[in-house]
């Protein structure tokens, strides 16, 4: 049973949901420890034990209507310091990330993460944004970005780039339409072009 700092929900004779005393809401668990402590300021978790397939968690949509529509996750971010506080965003804000973990043996470490990012100055009606890819290497404990894709639809990865202008990295190839304006693709590398 919950002490007196918590509060707990049960079915059938089973804990299913509590309140704990730091205001976390938890399911599946009874205790905060790995999933809900390895950052401050965590308020959730959502712990599976003992699934015989895959651990998940389905968001289904009935559009009530013959429609395209479909279930949405959003991730909002203001600088407001309070709820309902609409602060604008800088840019390189992070808005909201995707993280994958795995355990190695003591904790949770970061294997690869998807993060959404404020990409320039946003305004009224004017919100930039960029896509930004990581992953960890063998060796490493934190991921480290592969491929972003910008405000401007560029892509870019590690060391090559594309996009409608034949842009390049510092590696120095690129993938795309050789000049603005033509109907032509072009393959190149070392800044000169080969297909």
């Amino acid at each position: 049973a919950p002490g007196s700092s918590a509060m707990a929900f049960a079915t059938n004779g089973s804990e299913r949901m509590r309140i704990d005393s730091s205001g976390r809401l938890l399911l599946g668990t009874s205790t905060a420890t790995k999933n809900a402590d390895r950052s401050s300021g965590n308020t959730f978790a959502l712990v599976d034990v003992g699934a015989s397939n895959y651990p998940s968690v389905v968001v289904t949509g009935y559009a009530n209507a013959n429609a395209d529509a479909g279930p949405i996750i959003e991730m909002q971010k203001s600088r407001g310091a309070s709820d309902g506080s609409m602060t604008v965003v800088a840019n390189d804000d992070r808005l909201g990330s995707f993280q994958f973990l795995g355990s190695d043996g003591t904790n949770f470490l970061r294997a690869a993460e998807i993060k959404g990012e404020a990409d320039g100055t946003a305004g009224t009606n004017d919100m930039p944004g960029r896509l930004v890819f990581a992953t960890t290497a063998d060796g490493a404990s934190t991921p480290s970005e592969r491929m972003r894709i910008t405000q401007s639809g560029q892509v870019n990865a590690s060391n090559w780039s594309f996009n409608s202008q034949g842009s390049t990295t510092a590696a120095n190839c690129y993938l795309g339409t050789f000049a603005p304006g033509s109907s032509a693709m072009a393959f190149a590398t070392n800044g000169s072009e080969r297909m």
